[in-house]
C-alpha cells in the first residue's frame, strides 16, 4: 500500500523525529527526506524505506476504503 507523502510526514512530525533522525533510521540521506517531503519525485523503494522506518518506531498505517482513506495509529508510548 502506497501511503500518501503527507501522512508519512505527519507521522514523522508526530513522533518528533528530525529529518536527520528519520534519514538515519531509513538509511537514506537527509536531502532525500527533504526531497521526499516536498514531493520532488523519489523512487517508490525510497518511500517504502521511509515507511518501514516509521513503522519500526511504532506507527501503524491504515487504509479503510476510498471514502475513508488513509490514517495512522501512533504507538502506545506516544506522546512520550
Amino acid at each position: 500500500m502506497d501511503i500518501p507523502i503527507a501522512l508519512l510526514r505527519a507521522a514523522r512530525l508526530a513522533l518528533d523525529l528530525s529529518r536527520e533522525e528519520l534519514a538515519a533510521e531509513a538509511g537514506v540521506s537527509v536531502r532525500t527526506i527533504g526531497s521526499f517531503e516536498r514531493n520532488a519525485g523519489v523512487k517508490i523503494e525510497t518511500q517504502r524505506k521511509i515507511q518501514s522506518a516509521l513503522e519500526r518506531k511504532g506507527v501503524t498505517f491504515i487504509y479503510r476504503d476510498k471514502s475513508k482513506g488513509f490514517g495512522l495509529i501512533m504507538p502506545k508510548s506516544w506522546p512520550s
